[in-house]
């Protein structure tokens, strides 16, 4: 998830320094929408959702890769 949080980190600083309005204009993404993902701190509840499901899947005996390397 370090990937994710580098994006979301860099959305913030750019939403910091261009505003709102400016990175909805250049984006194409309603200014409303990028209101409301402000507030969920730039974690909308598909990003939540997302950030669940790949928690989920780490712990996955099919993600195990400690087992594979053993066998190896």
């Amino acid at each position: 998830m370090q990937d994710l949080d580098r994006i979301i980190q860099t959305i913030a600083v750019a939403a910091d320094s261009a505003g709102l309005p400016e990175l909805a204009r250049r984006s194409g993404i309603p200014y409303t929408t990028l209101i409301d993902w402000q507030k969920a701190g730039w974690r909308p509840r598909s990003v939540v959702t997302l950030e669940r499901l790949a928690e989920a899947a780490t712990q996955s005996p099919a993600n195990d890769t400690s087992s594979q390397s053993e066998a190896a």
